[in-house]
C-alpha cells in the first residue's frame, strides 16, 4: 500500500476509505492546548456560578433552608453540563437524509 492511499487506490481524506485504512497522527501539545482553549473561559464562569453566586442567592432566596437550596442547584448546574457531550454524542451518530 502506497503512502497516503487506500488499498484499491482511494486517497485516504477520500470518504470512501474505511477507518482501517485512515492512519491518523497524534495531536501536538499545542493542538491540544487550542483545541481546550476555549474550554477554559466557560469552566471559569461555572467556577464562579458555583463557589460564589449559588451561595448566596440560596442563602438570599432561601434563608431557611438554605443549605437543602443549594444543593439542589447544584445539581441542577451538573447536570446541565450533561446537555452538550450527550447533544454531540447523538449528532455524530445521526443518520438522517438531512445529514447532521
Amino acid at each position: 500500500v502506497a503512502k497516503g492511499v487506500a488499498s484499491e487506490g482511494t486517497p485516504l481524506h477520500s470518504p470512501t476509505a474505511s477507518p482501517a485504512e485512515i492512519i491518523r497522527k497524534p495531536l501536538s501539545f499545542i493542538q491540544i492546548i487550542g483545541i481546550n482553549f476555549f474550554a477554559f473561559p466557560y469552566s471559569l464562569v461555572l467556577s464562579t456560578m458555583g463557589i460564589l453566586t449559588l451561595p448566596v442567592e440560596a442563602e438570599r432566596m432561601y434563608p431557611d433552608n438554605k443549605g437543602e437550596m443549594l444543593g439542589i442547584m447544584l445539581g441542577i448546574a451538573g447536570i446541565s453540563q450533561l446537555i452538550c457531550p450527550l447533544a454531540g454524542y447523538f449528532s455524530d451518530r445521526c443518520t438522517l437524509s438531512m445529514g447532521r
